[in-house]
């Protein structure tokens, strides 16, 4: 299946459910990362986009009187001591340790009272040598290298040109990718606002501009699943495409289609059971209430039932008759119990 391709607004906002989702998951105390990797064509505007995503946390942190930053690295440019730090002896410990670059500022080897918060980016990650990106990825994937941590308020993302830029590219691997949100730029009629360039004015959408078809690389398994569900539970106002947009870099567009229906899911049973369950849903929401229906325990049927046949006499006809077809199923189970 085709990927989701996102305008720079529209990656900007993908950047951010999946900054949400990483610090929500870090309060939580859960093992969980959700680095995103932007896939675009060279000149395509991906470190801008994460720039877009840095100014609108900015003024997020600049609210709470926080002070954050924005670092890019070429990665293409460096090799892994530029990364991973250069070892100095420490004669008081009698061990070797490792210094981080001064253009990394989030990473640090020791407890740091004031942990810095931002967006770091590494760019061109798939063109750079095995030995300095497998540097990158341990910071990228660990949050850690040589010794030294990176601060838990920084997200990192990298960027990738992919097929686009054949040649001067490895791919990522699957071990690596299935660690990161795969995300696709394609910059949108209306780019050439930004330039300010009069002469650019109503001919920007006959330029023969290169799109090149990014192959999907996204991987359902029960770490990426984790990932997508991370995001599901920080979804806000993102539009729903932004919403797939993530889900799908996490699990691919299959486990998506299936876990979407999670993001925009109107009614659960804990709200029926709870008394706050919405009555305006749709087939989906009543195909996942089903699923639910038919794993309720044999000891809490009855309530269960009397709660769903209150709720559902002021819902849809033809979902009435799906939610009593469901509930059928109890009177059997129960049977089978006292058998």
């Amino acid at each position: 299946m085709s990927v989701i391709y996102l305008g720079h607004t529209e990656l900007a906002e993908a950047l951010r459910l999946c900054y949400r989702a990483e610090m929500l998951a870090v309060k939580a105390g859960a093992f969980v990362r959700v680095p995103a990797v932007i896939w675009g064509d060279p000149g395509s505007g991906k470190t801008s986009a994460a720039r877009e995503m840095t100014k609108a946390l900015a003024q997020e942190f600049e609210d709470a009187g926080i002070k954050s930053g924005f670092w890019s690295t070429a990665l293409a440019l460096k090799n892994a001591e530029d990364i991973g730090g250069y070892p100095v002896p420490n004669k008081e410990d009698g061990v070797m340790m490792f210094l981080p670059p001064s253009e990394m500022p989030f990473l640090h080897n020791n407890n740091r009272k004031d942990p810095p918060y931002g967006i770091w980016v590494i760019d061109d990650v798939d063109r750079s040598a095995v030995e300095t990106r497998n540097a990158a990825m341990s910071i990228l994937l660990d949050r850690k290298i040589n010794g030294n941590e990176i601060s838990p308020k920084v997200y990192v993302c990298a960027t990738a040109n992919g097929e686009s830029d054949v040649g001067t590219t490895s791919p990522l691997g699957g071990a690596f990718g299935n660690r990161l949100v795969h995300l696709y730029l394609r910059p949108q009629y209306g780019w050439t606002e930004h330039l300010k360039h009069p002469a650019l004015c109503g001919v920007e959408d006959i330029l023969p501009i290169h799109h090149t078809e990014f192959e999907e690389k996204a991987m359902c398994t029960p770490r990426s699943i984790e990932m997508a569900l991370w995001v599901i539970k920080s979804v806000k106002d993102e539009s729903p495409l932004v919403v797939r947009a993530v889900i799908n870099g996490c699990v691919g567009s299959e486990g998506g289609a299936i876990l979407s229906k999670l993001a925009f899911r109107k009614v659960s049973l804990d709200d029926i059971l709870n008394g706050t369950a919405d009555i305006d849903i749709s087939l989906d929401d009543i195909e996942l209430l089903s699923r639910e229906l038919k794993r309720v325990p044999v000891q809490s049927q009855p309530a269960v039932k009397t709660a769903v046949e209150k709720w559902a006499v002021n819902i849809q006809p033809e979902f009435q008759r799906t939610i009593k077809a469901t509930l059928s199923y109890f009177k059997n189970w129960v049977d089978v119990q006292k058998r």
